[in-house]
């Protein structure tokens, strides 16, 4: 799976490469397929990512939206998930802060394991 992540064309679930990968913004993680969805994973994945018919979905689990809450006024969110819109530009740095941040909470994670 190379370069999956944004730069979808509006209106269509079509990839191709962006700076905004969170691979980049993760390096050391993994691309992998998980629930059937695209995600990027160290010890555990970080978050799942998925073209939607209206918008793009990015699964990074309930902490970071908690912890980006400010930061994420103005996109519907729930327990688990965002909703960026075709429509919107893409939130480039949020999206690479949220998977660093789940780096980091995956290390803690990984620590508290042994």
């Amino acid at each position: 799976m190379k370069n999956t992540f944004l730069g979808f064309p509006r209106n269509t679930g079509e990839t191709s490469h962006h700076s905004g990968n969170p691979k980049k913004a993760v390096p050391e993680a993994t691309e992998v397929i998980s629930y059937h969805l695209p995600a990027i994973k160290t010890t555990e994945v970080l978050v799942y990512y998925a073209a939607m018919k209206n918008h793009l979905g990015y699964y990074p689990t309930n902490q970071p939206i908690e912890e980006f809450k400010k930061e994420l006024e103005g996109f519907h969110t729930s327990k688990g998930a965002i909703q960026i819109p075709y429509s919107a530009d893409l939130p480039l740095k949020l999206i690479a802060d949220i998977a660093i941040f789940r780096k980091e909470m995956a290390k803690e994670n990984a620590e508290l394991k042994k």
